[in-house]
């Protein structure tokens, strides 16, 4: 499959689920769900069709990943249909392309990056992608290999999966500013209905600007995959989207081991609310995963051999590392101080969807607290990253809680 007909099968399936789901947004808004529900539904058909010993070529792939929505749409099973809205706003449209134009201006940077670029991006991500190449979506039981026992065989595959779909470099180059650009389009969109252009605007560019964020965008790592699906949660709870919120869970589950904790919590405040058919959808789609870590016994590196210290020194220093690593303003911005300080001002009650920017850090930072690795090691190589993945969702939070409500719906 040639990359643009990878990225054409990953942006029509993701369009059909959402329009599956009844979601009625701007045309660019539109193009970010559907980059961002295509990534994780290609990728996780492949590789449910793999593990159970199909070769499939790439004519079955797109079937396979097109009928599911494809039949659901044509059933109009759609629960969650919104009202018509202005898809051709162009005080909308313009202000998404200003939030747009950070990502453009620094797209050359990525064009002429390599996976080579970083450790974990040729180590984990992208051999991965080219084995995935290499063996024609083979049965990944590769993973298990001991010849790749330092590329953590434990994370998910739904990022490499990506990466072989567009052929690999040096398509796959273009993934990171997609992400970073989708993080934005979500986080703009969601304050936009409620506060407005110009709030918008500002919560876009927080977004696209953020110098860890920039950082990460010519890499070929999966810390911006799973900060656009954590933001992209956090706007679906917000906004009272039970079948939305349980895709981007599951998406950032199957993206990176962060993404796991805060998707079992999303389990459970789904079926608190009453939406149980979403909360178990939400937990199947989970159990894929861990359950083929389990068959080929593969083990987090982080987590090895962890047991919870006799005291909690270590705890509360991995805290205060996670949290002096959030208020780095010119790493991140002042997104994460924003979003503490409209918090504290709302009365220390944050608005629905908020618990996923802190529950991620809190369960990151005990990650840390918990890990048998040397602390300091930890903090030089993962901190920033961590953080860095609750910036777009932190940012929704800091719009909703110091925004202006004009009252309109747009």
């Amino acid at each position: 499959m040639s990359p643009a007909a990878g990225a054409a099968l990953l942006v029509f399936a993701g369009a059909l689920w959402v329009r599956t789901l009844g979601l009625r947004r701007p045309v660019w808004e539109t193009a970010a769900l559907a980059f961002l529900l295509g990534v994780a539904w290609v990728g996780w058909v492949v590789f449910l069709a793999a593990w159970a010993g199909v070769r499939p070529a790439w004519g079955a792939v797109a079937a396979l990943a097109v009928a599911p929505p494809g039949v659901a749409l044509w059933l109009g099973r759609a629960r969650e249909v919104e009202p018509a809205g202005r898809p051709w706003d162009l005080r909308a449209a313009a202000s998404a392309a200003v939030t747009a134009l950070p990502v453009l201006l620094a797209l050359p940077r990525s064009v002429r990056s390599s996976a080579e670029a970083a450790w974990d991006g040729w180590a984990i991500w992208d051999l991965k992608a080219r084995a995935f190449l290499a063996q024609g979506l083979a049965a990944p039981a590769w993973t298990a290999a001991p010849e790749l026992a330092f590329s953590h065989p434990d994370y998910p595959l739904g990022y490499p999966l990506a990466r072989a779909l567009l052929g690999g470099e040096p398509a796959a180059r273009l993934l990171g500013p997609c992400f970073l650009l989708a993080a934005g389009w979500v986080v703009q969109g969601s304050v936009l209905r409620r506060h407005g252009v110009w709030a918008a605007l500002v919560a876009g560019l927080a977004v696209t600007t953020a110098g860890s964020a920039q950082g990460q965008a010519p890499l070929a790592m999966a810390d911006l995959p799973l900060a656009a699906y954590l933001a992209l949660a956090t706007a679906a709870f917000r906004e009272g989207r039970p079948a939305l919120a349980a895709a981007a869970l599951a998406a950032a589950a199957w993206t990176k081991q962060e993404g796991l904790a805060t998707a079992l919590a999303g389990v459970f405040l789904l079926a608190r609310r009453g939406a149980w058919p979403w909360a178990a959808l939400l937990a199947g789609a989970l159990v894929p995963w861990p359950a083929f870590s389990a068959v080929h016994g593969l083990r987090s590196d982080l987590l090895a051999g962890a047991v919870f210290p006799a005291d909690l020194a270590r705890p509360v220093e991995a805290m205060g590392l996670v949290v002096r690593e959030a208020l780095r303003l010119h790493h991140h911005g002042a997104v994460l101080a924003a979003a503490l300080v409209g918090v504290i001002l709302a009365g220390g009650r944050g608005p629905r969807g908020a618990w996923i920017p802190a529950w991620h850090l809190a369960a990151c930072a005990g990650a840390l607290g918990i890990s048998a690795q040397p602390l300091p090691w930890l903090a030089s190589v993962t901190v920033e990253r961590l953080v860095m993945q609750a910036v777009p969702a932190a940012a929704l939070v800091a719009a909703w809680t110091l925004g202006p409500n004009d009252g309109r719906a747009r």
